[in-house]
């Protein structure tokens, strides 16, 4: 049987702290890496991180390539690259 899904109460996104295009767009910067892991293929390993958005809560986190991320946002990685584990991933 199916039953009706109760909705829970939607963030509210103060508009005034995202800066607006002309062409009602706006730019999606990462905050922070929040996660590594490795993604196991029947022949390679792909390294993934996961990124945390800015304008979004816990419902923001994705997983992206490192390969890309690092090329696009090299600053989210200047900590991760110090540190004396340089394979801080998990599988």
């Amino acid at each position: 049987m199916l039953r009706l899904a109760k909705s829970g109460p939607r963030p509210m996104v103060d508009l005034r702290q995202i800066e607006v295009r002309p062409d009602v767009t706006y730019e999606e910067r990462p905050i922070a890496i929040v996660d590594r892991a490795i993604q196991t293929l029947r022949n390679r390993e792909i390294p993934k991180v996961l990124i945390r958005w800015q304008h979004h809560g816990t419902e923001g986190l994705t997983w992206e390539l490192e390969s890309t991320m690092r090329e696009r946002y090299p600053h989210l990685f200047h900590d991760m690259d110090d540190s004396s584990d340089p394979r801080g991933y998990r599988r």
